[in-house]
């Protein structure tokens, strides 16, 4: 029931427009594309290599960034709490599976698990985890939920166990502490160099400082 009043809600204020063959979310203009098109184009980034993967991941990181910051401001969500379940109400808003909290801890990380996820699910039966696009979503969009740089792994994927996906969305420091240098090494090409490539970004687009960096 939370994600259909959130969508009432943002349709009655105007944030959910339909209008002359757009879709306009919190003045994003967006599509709505078939999980077959992300699926082929995961397909296609593993195949080609680590870097196309990465290419999905930025994207999408990119676009959970400014989709949660739109959401964040327009809501003026000053409460970590308030941007924390907005942040899961719009990933299942988005069709990216019905998210569960295991534990989190404000400015450093949030661990979380999926289920139904459509993505690995058309993907299924896969050697490594696919969920590319999605980890680049949960962790642009985790950088306007804790105010930090985050990012984000994949410890378990439906793809694989056709059960749930787990997720690790943490800040720099946590993912140094929390997560085998293998898992980094497997799912980012260089973790340092992604992260300056996030902060001169955020530099130029978060014009309040509202992240720390």
């Amino acid at each position: 029931m939370g994600v259909i009043t959130e969508v009432t809600k943002m349709m009655i204020s105007g944030n959910l427009k339909f209008s002359n063959g757009q879709i306009i979310l919190m003045g994003e203009k967006v599509f709505l594309i078939p999980v077959s098109y992300f699926a082929e184009e995961t397909k296609k980034a593993i195949k080609e290599g680590k870097h196309e993967v990465m290419n999905i991941y930025w994207s999408a990181w990119v676009a959970g960034y400014h989709i949660m910051k739109n959401f964040i401001k327009i809501y003026k969500l000053k409460k970590f709490e308030e941007r924390y379940k907005i942040a899961m109400d719009v990933l299942q808003l988005a069709g990216m599976g019905f998210y569960e909290t295991i534990n989190f801890e404000k400015g450093k990380y949030t661990y979380f698990k999926t289920l139904n996820n459509p993505l690995p699910q058309s993907l299924y039966p896969s050697k490594e985890p696919v969920c590319h696009f999605i980890r680049g979503a949960n962790a642009g969009g985790g950088v306007w939920v804790h105010e930090r740089i985050m990012n984000c792994v994949e410890e378990k994927c439906e793809a694989q166990n056709k059960k749930l996906c787990v997720f690790l969305n943490a800040t720099p420091e946590v993912m140094n502490e929390r997560v085998k240098k293998s898992i980094i090494k497997k799912q980012f090409v260089n973790l340092n160099s992604l992260i300056e490539k996030q902060k001169e970004f955020v530099r130029k687009m978060d014009d309040e400082k509202t992240v720390k960096i």
